[in-house]
């Protein structure tokens, strides 16, 4: 879970992350830039940790998270924004 304002480090665990380049914060299917993204480090192969700051101004709800590869796009995880 999310909170506005306040910035989170993501612990994900999962296979194929050797090749990850990017992580996405998405609003619908677009890319919601409020959020900021930083600190990207990719573990091994199966997991990786990434910093995102919530915005103060993002609206209450579920976000989708996906993480970009030289092979393609992720499926969503699903992120709750809260207060």
């Amino acid at each position: 879970m999310l909170h506005r304002g306040r910035p989170l480090t993501l612990q994900i665990k999962g296979q194929h992350f050797t090749g990850v380049t990017g992580v996405k914060v998405l609003l619908g299917s677009t890319a919601d830039d409020r959020f900021q993204i930083s600190q990207l480090q990719v573990i091994d192969d199966h997991s990786l940790s990434v910093r995102i700051e919530t915005p103060r101004n993002a609206p209450l709800g579920v976000y989708a998270l996906r993480l970009q590869s030289t092979v393609g796009v992720s499926p969503p995880w699903n992120l709750q924004v809260s207060l």
